[in-house]
């Protein structure tokens, strides 16, 4: 669930909230690292497709040959859910 928040809030922060401004593969890891936060490609890619099959993250236009991604409104959502949680 942490990688998952943190994949969230980094195209959250990167503002890629539509097809058109989205990040690749790449980018997200390249802003995970920048936060000191160290995930490995193989990791960040199951994520982001567990993040697609629960509809908080969707395709956006593609970049030369890389796929891109945004954040949805249902993952908005479930962020916004995830800062309210007490654990």
């Amino acid at each position: 669930m942490r990688v998952n928040y943190e994949i969230l809030n980094i195209l959250y922060h990167m503002e890629a909230w539509s097809k058109i401004v989205a990040a690749t593969q790449k980018e997200i890891i390249a802003a995970l690292a920048g936060e000191k936060v160290l995930f490995t490609e193989k990791t960040i890619y199951l994520h982001l497709r567990e993040l697609i099959r629960l509809g908080y993250v969707k395709y956006g236009i593609m970049k030369l040959n890389a796929k891109t991604y945004y954040v949805s409104a249902k993952g908005l959502e479930w962020m916004e859910e995830m800062k309210k949680k007490d654990f």
